[in-house]
């Protein structure tokens, strides 16, 4: 038997909500026999939460899943108004496509400060999804008051190809 830490030990991932208190584990696989680095231990654990959603598709509402929700902030850590840092638990879930027009979905959804959600509310900026031939958002293309352009690219989720169909697993 491999005490705790040895290659070929489970690894779990601890997650818990902003005052501390656990929420879940995750099993992320076993301890590669080099060891984890930070980055392979960060790629495993957003693969985990995108494989452990058991709504990725549209939720038919307007609000998204709490699963839904973790997807979605798993793809974008921070706000996708261009330049803008605010942490993802920090910010609202946005609809690209405003719903119902367009669904509540990991594709149509991206976290957005207060601030920045209501700059494209008023209208004072406005965003159009770029999307790819399978439906999947690939960029937001940001239009300013005065008519600049700016696209911030969408990443496919941690463990899937872009434009690959996000079922549960």
């Amino acid at each position: 038997r491999q005490g705790p830490g040895a290659a070929g030990a489970t690894t779990c991932l601890l997650l818990s909500d902003q005052h501390g208190n656990l929420t879940r584990i995750l099993r992320i696989g076993h301890t590669p026999e080099t060891g984890w680095t930070r980055t392979a231990l960060l790629a495993a654990g957003l693969s985990a939460v995108a494989r452990s959603a058991e709504a990725s598709g549209s939720t038919g509402g307007y609000r998204p899943s709490g699963k839904l929700g973790e997807l979605v902030r798993a793809r974008d850590p921070v706000c996708t108004f261009p330049g803008c840092g605010v942490a993802a638990g920090r910010a609202d879930l946005d609809h690209t496509i405003p719903h119902p027009r367009g669904p509540t979905s990991v594709q149509n959804l991206s976290p957005r400060s207060r601030r920045c959600h209501r700059y494209k509310t008023a209208g004072l900026w406005h965003v159009q999804a770029e999307v790819d031939g399978t439906g999947h958002v690939t960029a937001d293309r940001w239009t300013s008051p005065i008519g600049a352009h700016q696209d911030v690219q969408v990443p496919p989720l941690p463990g899937h190809a872009p434009g690959e169909a996000y079922a549960p697993v």
